[in-house]
């Protein structure tokens, strides 16, 4: 059962495998919050429907600070249906997840898994996103504030975090500072780093191929992070 929603400009495809599945994952994709990469969004989604759980796609819009209430209107809304919600968030769309693990109200968020994400705007800024976000309100103030690892607190959920060392777009030392932060303050998190692999390799299979450039994208070894995630939610909800 597939369903379209509404949330302000965005788009939130929601697609209920089983009506008995407490457990939704939400997807979203990267792009530098400039663009929505395909690649990210429904095929990641298909994916965790493979894996047993409920899947979401948040198509949101690239305006600055409008897609982070537009995530946590979708997360209110998918709370209404669903007792336990994972975003996955995909480089920029892996800061959008940063950004509602770490904001006071959760809903029903249990979980976050972030893939190659941007963590840092002042430490790692990645110029295309640090802009994304924060428009004509880009100011060290607000670099500040909105790197995740600022954001850090008792109540942040669990994550997942992986990422490639040779990724030069968006540095493994990202996720590196977010797992050390979250150990901080002891909340559960497991930090994957693969030894080899572009950024962007999304499922890093032959749905991350773009063009003729297969290999570029497919690494199998990085395809394994699905069901690592899925271990990652079992082991959460059973705490």
């Amino acid at each position: 059962m597939v369903d379209v929603i509404r949330i302000n400009k965005a788009t939130l495809v929601v697609n209920t495998i089983d009506l008995k599945q407490e457990t939704i994952v939400l997807v979203f994709p990267g792009g530098g919050y400039q663009l929505l990469s395909n690649r990210e969004a429904s095929p990641v989604a298909t994916k965790f429907n493979m894996l047993g759980y409920n899947s979401a796609v948040l198509y949101y819009s690239t305006k600055p600070f409008i897609m982070y209430a537009e995530a946590r209107l979708a997360i209110k809304e998918l709370s209404k249906r669903f007792k336990n919600i994972f975003v996955v968030g995909f480089s920029a769309g892996g800061h959008l997840a940063g950004m509602v693990a770490t904001m006071k109200n959760k809903y029903n968020l249990k979980g976050a898994i972030l893939a190659y994400p941007v963590v840092s705007f002042i430490k790692y800024p990645e110029e295309e996103t640090v802009a994304g976000f924060l428009g004509n309100q880009l100011n060290e103030e607000n670099m500040i504030k909105y790197s995740i690892e600022n954001r850090v607190n008792k109540k942040t959920v669990p994550m997942y975090i992986w990422t490639t060392i040779t990724d030069t777009d968006v540095p493994y030392d990202n996720s590196v500072l977010l797992s050390n932060k979250l150990n901080e303050y002891h909340i559960y998190n497991e930090l994957e780093l693969f030894n080899h692999g572009d950024h962007g390799l999304a499922l890093a299979d032959e749905t991350a191929v773009v063009a003729n450039d297969k290999e570029r994208y497919i690494f199998p070894d990085v395809a394994k992070w699905p069901n690592n995630a899925d271990k990652f939610i079992q082991r959460v909800l059973s705490k």
